[in-house]
């Protein structure tokens, strides 16, 4: 039997729709493609079997990377790669650089090992305890690490000098360091907060405890000052050394989402509002977020607040909006050098791209595109270098931005 012409006439207008759809999409990606900046080429590249973590050198001027050969490999320009013969049992909980660019490892059979940039091994430190992990450097050049048994330890950078060891009745969550150590030990069966210790980090004396749990968060530093939250989102803001309360916030129900020097920026448990507070004019101002915040960055004069979407720009003293930009999503930001460094993805286009500016006048620097996700970049005086989860490393050079 005949279909009715009505049904008839839909069956043909079908594929008529999808071919729409189809034009519509094709011009939408064209218009996207056009309207991208041009396109920055690498200056080198090298690909490695698979590196598992990165650091830049104290110097500047090069990179280190450990590989899952048990490898290290030192960079400094297309000419200059070294790689390492096999590090044995070098399995590594993580790396750090040292002045003198120099570099240490932490492995999970208790070893301290660190290396020059000819990648030789300067001296090794055997500390009987396995786990030897989280490594950070204090001011005075002293390397501290935690075990698994509770403890952290401090030792000379460099000749590997055991100066102290102090053990924790319970595990110890996090920690920081700038003119002092904080220790945040746990005290319940949640890894959310814990008991704040600060340490002379030169001797593991104790300067003073806080009276109340303190949430597992990062610390922010400025001038002497760390800023922290408690257990019931109370911020505030005290001197490192004495633990004398510089500002308490009135209200709970934050977190501390950054710090520019001596303003700090409160963020709502919501992740909706920024609060900024300065220290200097003990002024505030505020603005909601968009999306899901990423990071706060910026220098003396400019705020960049980086949520999942856009980038704003606000004048840091008064929150005035300078001007914003937009991402289709936001995967992760680095600040260095007053470069910011964003990977973004965009829903038309598969793949990554890598916006790379500064700070200071917002002109964009680096625009790449990767197909892999890739890792945050490290940049020296020279060369920003971009890394995927496929090995390739690649080199985008600078030298542009200061001959301007």
């Amino acid at each position: 039997m005949r279909k009715p012409d009505k049904e008839l006439n839909e069956s043909v207008k079908a594929p008529q729709n999808y071919l729409g759809v189809l034009i519509f999409l094709a011009g939408a990606v064209a218009l996207l493609i056009l309207s991208l900046p041009e396109m920055t080429a690498e200056e080198w590249k090298y690909r490695f079997q698979n590196i598992i973590q990165h650091q830049p050198s104290s110097g500047g001027n090069g990179i280190f990377l450990f590989l899952d050969n048990d490898q290290i490999a030192h960079i400094k320009s297309r000419d200059q790669v070294k790689i390492s013969q096999p590090i044995q049992s070098a399995a590594v909980e993580g790396i750090l650089s040292l002045p003198g660019n120099n570099i240490a490892l932490l492995g999970i059979d208790g070893f301290l090992r660190v290396f020059n940039e000819s990648l030789q091994c300067l001296w090794e430190v055997k500390t009987y305890l396995r786990n030897l992990k989280k490594p950070a450097l204090a001011k005075s050049g002293l390397i501290l690490a935690l075990f698994d048994d509770y403890s952290i330890m401090a030792v000379t950078s460099g000749k590997g000098n055991i100066i102290w060891r102090k053990k924790y009745e319970n595990k110890i969550l996090s920690y920081s360091v700038d003119n002092a150590l904080f220790v945040i030990e746990k005290n319940s069966s949640s890894n959310d907060f814990g008991n704040l210790h600060a340490l002379d980090p030169n001797s593991g004396a104790p300067l003073w405890d806080y009276n109340r749990p303190v949430l597992n968060l990062p610390f922010y530093f400025s001038n002497g000052l760390v800023a922290f939250a408690d257990k019931w989102g109370y911020p505030g803001i005290f001197d490192q050394k004495t633990g004398s309360k510089i500002y308490l916030h009135s209200n709970g129900g934050f977190r501390i989402g950054g710090n520019i020097d001596s303003t700090f920026f409160f963020l709502s448990r919501g992740g909706t509002l920024v609060e900024s507070f300065s220290l200097n004019q003990k002024s505030f101002w505020s603005t909601v977020l968009q999306a899901p915040l990423v990071g706060i960055f910026g220098n003396e004069k400019k705020m960049h607040l980086l949520d999942k979407k856009m980038l704003r720009v606000f004048n840091l003293s008064n929150g005035k909006l300078i001007y914003e930009k937009h991402f289709g999503k936001v995967i992760d930001a680095v600040q260095e050098k007053n470069i910011l460094s964003i990977i973004s993805q965009n829903s038309l286009i598969s793949g990554y791209f890598l916006t790379a500016f500064e700070i200071e006048n917002g002109k964009n620097i680096i625009f790449a595109y990767e197909d892999s996700k890739p890792w945050r970049p490290l940049i020296t005086d020279k060369n920003l270098f971009l890394f995927t989860n496929s090995g390739l490393m690649k080199s985008y050079t600078l030298a542009h931005r200061n001959s301007r």
